[in-house]
């Protein structure tokens, strides 16, 4: 069964995802567009740097020109915000990504976003997965015969790095001169952050800058294990900043000048300071259940609303569809602004980051500090664990029937939007819930001393009866 998760549909290559599995899912995209009237617009297609993506795109170009939907196939791989982007600005009716983002290798996968750029809600993934399974019952699914005069290849990268410009502060980036790391880790963001800081007078090092199916032999996510050579590149060339992008570019992570690791949590919170500063953010700011409280400090500091939403970008990008939020973010790396793309964007992310840093005069390290001074710190844990049958069990009756009390901390509130989120008297909480993308549980705890995590996820352990 082809179904879709929290990011699309994925599987390992050459088992559940395969080209005749392909060809029925783009064939269920292809009815479900006509079915919305909204074949005639086009589709653009695109592909990140795995095993075989780029044959997988074109096997569903050629679906898409039999069905007399026009296919806009991707020149070369492609940033996920970048053809978000080109949705927007050509009124397409869709894009369909052939990417697993962060999952390792051997795994390929099928994003699908919608008329306004936006990753798909479930009520369009489950009306495309009606079809696929109307196709899967057949005996024999028949495609019809390609007129590639529906396809059309397609050149992207320019396009994006001038809409850039009209995002981040080029002058103070230039005047600059930062000298800045950037790691792509082997994925769809080569020559983008790097020709983009390039082109606008920085001293630009690059590792992983080439294509690489295996990626290194590492999972493509930008978690600080992945990150040593980068730290070690920002720390060999004096850099003020690395910058490093997962496969498809929609995620990010940051690495201080002292080869340091920065996590999302704290990125976003920057920047989210740093736009209500500068007066381009004012009313609101979204949110998963799983992102740092450090943006409810900064949101009541300048009388802003906080929307919670469950993880996963494809809500915070209809809150900002709806400009019912001026930023989003996620602890996983997941950023986007009003006035840009309403899915998540690791390449503006890492540039606004430069940005602070050009404006500031100031080291990363340096601006951490103030902010924490400001708002106060805040600590941060997450864990996960294989969702086995008990544990699966446990949660569930957990959500049902919430507790009282978490390691003597009274529970204040309960959510239960996404999996269950217990707030805890002393601006604690306690995140539990289902992955979306792999068979595991997640935890996510957050404190304001470092004494107290390390109680509250024992509390947390012993709750899920992991002690």
């Amino acid at each position: 069964m082809i179904k879709f998760g929290t990011a699309g549909w994925r599987g390992i290559i050459g088992e559940e995802f395969t080209f005749q599995n392909v060809r029925i899912v783009s064939q269920a995209i292809a009815n479900y567009l006509w079915s919305r009237g909204l074949g005639g617009r086009g589709v653009i297609i695109g592909y990140d740097t795995r095993f075989l993506s780029e044959k997988f795109a074109y096997e569903s170009a050629k679906v898409l020109a039999g069905n007399k939907i026009t296919a806009l196939l991707c020149e070369r791989d492609t940033p996920t915000p970048v053809l978000a982007y080109e949705v927007m600005r050509n009124n397409l009716a869709a894009a369909i990504n052939f990417t697993a983002s962060h999952n390792p290798p051997e795994y390929n996968g099928l994003k699908y976003s919608d008329e306004d750029g936006a990753p798909a809600m479930p009520d369009v993934t489950e009306a495309i997965e009606t079809e696929i399974e109307k196709l899967m019952n057949k005996a024999d699914v028949i495609f019809y015969y390609v007129d590639k005069s529906f396809i059309e290849t397609f050149r992207e990268q320019h396009n994006y790095l001038e809409f850039l410009k009209t995002k981040v502060q080029i002058s103070s980036i230039a005047q600059s001169r930062m000298k800045i790391a950037v790691d792509p880790l082997f994925g769809t963001a080569r020559e983008y952050v790097d020709k983009f800081m390039f082109d606008n007078g920085c001293i630009v090092h690059a590792i992983h800058n080439f294509r690489d199916p295996y990626f290194g032999g590492y999972a493509p996510e930008v978690s600080e294990p992945n990150l040593a050579d980068l730290k070690k590149l920002v720390i060999e060339k004096e850099c003020q900043l690395g910058i490093a992008t997962d496969a498809d570019a929609d995620r990010f992570a940051i690495i201080n000048e002292r080869g340091e690791f920065v996590s999302c949590n704290i990125i976003v919170a920057l920047i989210f300071d740093y736009l209500s500063r500068t007066n381009k953010v004012s009313k609101s700011v979204g949110r998963s259940i799983s992102t740092t409280h450090m943006l409810d400090r900064i949101a009541m500091h300048n009388n802003m609303q906080v929307i919670e939403t469950p993880v996963g970008f494809k809500y915070l990008a209809q809150l900002l569809k709806k400009n019912e939020i001026e930023i989003a973010c996620e602890e996983n790396g997941g950023f986007s602004i009003k006035d840009h793309i309403p899915e998540k964007d690791g390449i503006l992310a890492g540039l606004l980051t430069a940005e602070i840093i050009a404006q500031s005069g100031e080291s990363l390290s340096t601006l951490i500090e103030k902010l924490h001074k400001k708002y106060g710190p805040l600590y941060y844990a997450k864990m996960d664990f294989p969702l086995k049958y008990k544990l699966r069990n446990r949660l569930q009756k957990i959500i049902k029937n919430p507790p009282d009390k978490v390691g003597g901390r009274k529970v204040i509130k309960v959510s239960t939007i996404d999996g269950i989120k217990l707030y805890l008297d002393g601006n604690e909480w306690v995140a539990i819930r289902f992955s979306g993308t792999e068979p595991l549980a997640r935890m996510y705890l957050e404190t304001e001393n470092i004494d107290t995590l390390d109680t509250l996820i024992k509390a947390s352990k012993t709750l899920l009866k992991l002690e």
